[in-house]
C-alpha cells in the first residue's frame, strides 16, 4: 500500500481516478465529495451539495468536470479547477444509479429506477443547461445507458435480438435499429475488438454474451447477474451475481471463458457479500472487494486465490484502477480511501 486518504466522516461508497490520474475523486454516505493528490496524498477540496449517499462519482474527459448522483435523488456537476457547483441536475424520484459523459464531456447522461417498471433517463447539455427527460424505458442491473458517437442518441441496453434500442433525445424518438450500429458507441459492455456484447436481460437476469454485428446471443452464461466485466483482450468476463432470486442469498464471483462460454469456476475466498470485481490492466489478476474488509487478488488464468490486501477496517466498497493499471484506488466504509501498488511485483504473495 502507499498511502492512507483519511477525512472522509463518513463510508467511501464511490472512487475515480481523473483521466490526467493527478487526482482521485470520492463520494462519501455524508454527501460530500473529496478531491485527493495522487502524489502528494493531500486533500486538495471538499465539495458539498448532496444530502444523501453518493454513488457514483465520475470525471469527464476532458478533466474539467465531476458529476455525482446521489440517493437525494439529484446529479450534482461540479468545477475541478474552481471547486464550485456548476449546476445540479433534478428530475429523479429514485438514485440515478449510472452516469455516462459523451466524448467530449459537454453532456451527461443519467439513468434512475423509479418502480420495477418504470424508470427515467435524463439527459443534461452541460453548456446550455438544456435537459432531456425519458419516462419507461426499463434497464436490467449494470445495464448502463450510453451515448452514441454522434452525441445526438443514447442506447438503451436490453436483451438480445436483431435491433439495438437508441433515444434520439432532441427529437424524443425511439428507435430500433441494427445492432451494428453498437459499434459507435463507447460502453464497458461492449468490447469492439471481438465484436461481442455483454448483456443481463430477461425476468431471471441472465448475462449473455452477444454478437456485435447481429445481435445473436453467442453465449448464455448464468441467471441472477448484478454486473458483468470484460477481460481487456475480451477473451474472459466475470459476473458478480446471486446464487438465486432472493437477495439475502448474497453476491458471489463467477468466471467465464467468453470466446467458449465454459464456466470457468467462482472465486470463494471472499467472506460475505462481494462488491466490485474487475481484471488487472494486462488481464493476468482478478481484483475483488467485499464485506469481509479485504481486497482480494486471484490468478485469471487458474483462478487461485492469491493474495489478500488488509488495511480496511470496514466493508470494501470500490475499487478502480489508473490507466497504466498500476495504482489501484479502494473506498471502504471506514471512511478511508487507500491507494495501492498494483503491479504484480508488488501483490504477489510472500
Amino acid at each position: 500500500m502507499i498511502t492512507t486518504l483519511a477525512g472522509h466522516e463518513s463510508p467511501v461508497l464511490s472512487t475515480a481516478f481523473s483521466p490526467d490520474e493527478k487526482q482521485i475523486a470520492a463520494g462519501a454516505a455524508d454527501g460530500a465529495i473529496r478531491f485527493w493528490s495522487v502524489d502528494a496524498a493531500l486533500q486538495s477540496d471538499v465539495l458539498r451539495g448532496h444530502e444523501s449517499y453518493i454513488y457514483p462519482v465520475i470525471v469527464s474527459p476532458d478533466d474539467k468536470r465531476v458529476a455525482s448522483a446521489s440517493w437525494d435523488g439529484t446529479v450534482q456537476i461540479w468545477n475541478i479547477a474552481s471547486g464550485k457547483n456548476e449546476r445540479a441536475i433534478d428530475g429523479h424520484d429514485m438514485p440515478p444509479y449510472f452516469l455516462a459523459y459523451n466524448n467530449a464531456g459537454n453532456k451527461l447522461v443519467s439513468y434512475g429506477h423509479l418502480s420495477r417498471s418504470k424508470n427515467e433517463v435524463i439527459v443534461e447539455d452541460l453548456e446550455t443547461g438544456e435537459q432531456f427527460r425519458l419516462t419507461g424505458e426499463r434497464q436490467r442491473p449494470g445495464m448502463a445507458p450510453a451515448f452514441h458517437r454522434d452525441d445526438r442518441r443514447v442506447w438503451l441496453p436490453r436483451g438480445p435480438g436483431g435491433t439495438a434500442r437508441f433515444w434520439s433525445f432532441e427529437a424524443n424518438t425511439i428507435d430500433d435499429v441494427s445492432f451494428s450500429e453498437l459499434a459507435q458507441v463507447r460502453s464497458p459492455l461492449i468490447h469492439q475488438e471481438t465484436g461481442r456484447v455483454l448483456l443481463i436481460a430477461n425476468e431471471a437476469q441472465t448475462a449473455f454474451v452477444v454478437d456485435l454485428a447481429t445481435g445473436d446471443v453467442v453465449h448464455e452464461l448464468i441467471d441472477y447477474a448484478m454486473a458483468a466485466r470484460w477481460s481487456p483482450d475480451g477473451k474472459q468476463a466475470v459476473v458478480i451475481h446471486r446464487s438465486n432470486r432472493d437477495e439475502s442469498s448474497g453476491d458471489r464471483i463467477s468466471v467465464w471463458n467468453a470466446a467458449t462460454g465454459e464456466y470457468r469456476g467462482h472465486l470463494t475466498a471472499h467472506v460475505g457479500d462481494v462488491f466490485d470485481a474487475r481484471f488487472s490492466r494486462d488481464g493476468t489478476r482478478i481484483f475483488t472487494a467485499g464485506r469481509d474488509e479485504k481486497i482480494r487478488i486471484w490468478d485469471a488464468q487458474t483462478l487461485s486465490h492469491l493474495i489478500a490486501l488488509s488495511g480496511h477496517t470496514e466493508y470494501v466498497w470500490s475499487l478502480a484502477f489508473n490507466s497504466t493499471g498500476e495504482l489501484l484506488v479502494s473506498g471502504s466504509g471506514d471512511r478511508t480511501v487507500r491507494l495501492w501498488r498494483a503491479t504484480k511485483a508488488d501483490t504477489s504473495p510472500p
